[in-house]
């Protein structure tokens, strides 16, 4: 799982990269899920995070890890794709050097222990 948060993660920091518009653009298409990637505060944040980490060294085919995109699933859509984005935009910070398009490159692993993150 934790393969997919940084994965999802990469994905919206190229995307807001290559446009600039496109938490704009995301809120008017799919508000909810814009909102959860947008304005997702520390609290909620840190209570998914929780929650994650019971998972987080599962594989995606595992059943367990599963209720992340099934429909009755207790964390909203667009969780792995805001949480990973703040392990990416904490790797990057904390790695000056590094930029989106390089972390294509970078172990998972990597990008998630040089995040520091800790919610």
């Amino acid at each position: 799982m934790l393969d997919v948060f940084v994965a999802n993660g990469i994905l919206e920091a190229y995307q807001r990269e290559l446009f600039p518009d496109r938490e704009e653009h995301l809120r008017k298409m799919a508000s909810e899920i814009g909102a959860v990637i947008y304005v997702l505060t520390p609290d909620r944040e840190s209570e998914l995070w929780s929650i994650a980490q019971l998972v987080l060294n599962a594989s995606f085919t595992e059943a367990g890890s599963l209720r992340f995109f099934s429909e009755d699933s207790e964390f909203p859509d667009g969780t792995p794709r805001a949480i990973g984005l703040r392990i990416v935009e904490a790797y990057l910070a904390n790695n000056p050097g590094a930029t989106v398009s390089s972390l294509i490159t970078v172990h998972r692993e990597e990008i998630y222990e040089g995040s520091n993150y800790n919610p």
